[in-house]
């Protein structure tokens, strides 16, 4: 089929199997090295594919690196529906805490963050990833205020920033636990100053 991904440049058709084979190089380089040392004649060696390929597909490096991390989230976090907001949340974050365990994973996020940071091309790219996953998030949090869980007037976005302003931090300093135990805390204290009066 013919992509229209807004990553991607307009052309030939691409194999399926291709693209996948590049995503999946990318998020390999990224973890071993981080988005400062990934290189696309890396990525391009280990999928097998030409560095022109890249280049027809991708508008740049960033665009890339962007489309691969935001293919891993949608994988590892399908929609979620446990039924209350609670256990949606739990079931979100819990995910989110166990894949930065991994310190190659947590090591990419870090080095994209930091490269967000310069203004560069990347930042637009690295700002859709994101708001994806806010965009996941904050669909948790309109369906509990549907169910009557939530506060009809609960600032969402807010909501949303308490969930993952604790993430990045706690991603970014490196000196203080993401796991079960620290998610409950957090999505319980959440729900505690959002619930219905």
């Amino acid at each position: 089929m013919t992509s229209t991904s807004p990553t991607t440049r307009p052309g030939r058709p691409r194999s399926e199997q291709t693209h996948r084979a590049i995503l999946e190089a990318t998020q390999e380089v990224l973890r071993e090295r981080g988005y400062g040392g990934l290189s696309l004649d890396e990525i391009a060696r280990r999928a097998k594919v030409g560095k022109r390929t890249i280049y027809r597909w991708w508008s740049s490096k960033g665009a890339l690196v962007a489309e691969a991390f935001r293919e891993d989230a949608t994988h590892r976090h399908p929609t979620v529906d446990t039924g209350t907001v609670r256990g949606d949340l739990l079931s979100y974050l819990s995910t989110l805490f166990a894949e930065v365990a991994n310190p190659g994973k947590k090591a990419a996020l870090s080095s994209m963050m930091a490269e967000a940071q310069t203004g560069g091309d990347f930042a637009a790219d690295f700002a859709r990833f994101i708001d994806d996953r806010r965009a996941l998030v904050r669909h948790l949090l309109e369906r509990g205020v549907q169910r009557g869980e939530l506060a009809p007037d609960t600032d969402l976005d807010l909501a949303v920033d308490v969930l993952f302003g604790l993430f990045w931090y706690r991603v970014l300093t490196g000196d203080r636990p993401l796991n079960p135990t620290v998610a409950q805390t957090l999505v319980d204290g959440l729900l505690h100053a959002t619930r219905p009066t």
